[in-house]
């Protein structure tokens, strides 16, 4: 299921900020953190307001023991 979303995500670009978010935690669910985080870097430079959610999305607590995880955390305003 993960790799479905990720293949038909790849193709979806008319709303790249929602299938962004969602890509992340197909990848998240995969343990390919790396494509993971760029997912949500690109969620974070086209601010999308998924964003705000990060801290409480159980979709991406395979992420959270990550140190990049509190970095976004952060620059998004939801952790000190």
């Amino acid at each position: 299921m993960h790799r479905w979303l990720i293949r038909q995500g790849k193709y979806a670009s008319n709303q790249p900020y929602n299938n962004s978010y969602y890509l992340a935690m197909a990848h998240a669910a995969l343990g390919e953190s790396d494509e993971a985080f760029t997912m949500l870097e690109e969620c974070l430079e086209l601010r999308s307001n998924y964003v705000v959610g990060m801290k409480v999305e159980p979709g991406l607590d395979p992420l959270r023991s990550d140190p990049r995880f509190d970095d976004l955390l952060r620059r998004v305003g939801l952790a000190e």
